[in-house]
């Protein structure tokens, strides 16, 4: 795992974190020494804590208690990147609860969070950005995802069959997949496997391949892309104009007006 700081203040401190393609084993158990917020910009892995397994891809949000311990494994070689925000107590302690710890663990976040989240990496690098306006963002994004509400209550026999399948379409996101073979994958009927994954992730499978595609393309805009058409088969929409429809209904812009945004 590598570790690059973006911004330190006495508010938060921002890291990019990323492991790189081919990491596979389980990490050491880690415990954690502030209260953080880890927003994933690409790949998936999952976070095992004592209180189950989470699949984090990237329209998930990670929300960790200062003192909690956890593992890290990679389902696939592909590797992932995250942003990860810390906070001194002081700073996060109106959206705690009576046991001095965050709420939620593992939250889904939306479009628009997603899109905030790498505004804020936007602002950063444009630099040179005041520590007041990066402290406001960053505390803005957290508390707006805070507000956000859990993953849907699903059977326990279900989660690991909805966890496989999302880690399917994590790695598998820009191809043009078919049901029947993403339910072989996970070993149930297609059938199922819609109204199970609906029920558990709020998102149809094809709607959740949709998020993924956004997200890639938020942070290729994020990064300054400027070649749109090939950002859009890089995707996996079927041209430019596919994607141009697919972000504007989802964030109620083009992508090119997105990128001006993204960049603060």
């Amino acid at each position: 795992m590598h570790v690059r700081q973006l911004f330190a203040s006495p508010a938060v401190t921002i890291s990019d974190v990323w492991c790189d393609p081919g990491h596979l084993p389980v990490s050491d158990l880690e415990t954690e020494e502030a209260f953080g917020v880890s927003y994933p910009r690409t790949g998936v892995y999952v976070h095992r804590t004592s209180g189950g397994d989470v699949v984090v891809d990237p329209t998930v949000a990670v929300f960790r208690s200062r003192g909690d311990e956890h593992r890290t494994t990679h389902p696939t070689v592909a590797g992932d990147r995250n942003t990860d925000l810390q906070f001194p107590a002081e700073v996060v302690a109106p959206i705690l609860d009576s046991r001095d710890r965050f709420r939620v663990g593992a939250i889904p976040i939306s479009e628009g969070i997603a899109a905030r989240h790498r505004r804020l990496l936007g602002i950063i690098r444009r630099g040179p950005a005041s520590t007041l306006e990066i402290g406001e963002e960053a505390l803005a994004l957290v508390a707006s995802t805070h507000q956000l509400p859990p993953f849907p209550e699903v059977a326990r026999q279900h989660r690991p069959i909805v966890d496989e399948a999302r880690q399917y379409l994590a790695w598998r996101f820009r191809d043009d997949l078919d049901l029947v073979e993403i339910a072989r994958a996970v070993g149930v009927s297609p059938f199922h496997l819609s109204r199970m994954f609906k029920r558990a992730t709020g998102r149809s499978l094809t709607g959740y391949r949709t998020a993924l595609r956004i997200r890639f393309v938020i942070d290729q805009l994020t990064d300054g892309a400027d070649d749109l058409g090939r950002v859009a088969v890089e995707a996996g929409f079927y041209d430019h104009a596919h994607m141009t429809n697919t972000v504007r209904r989802h964030l109620g812009d083009a992508p090119s007006k997105i990128r001006i945004w993204l960049a603060g």
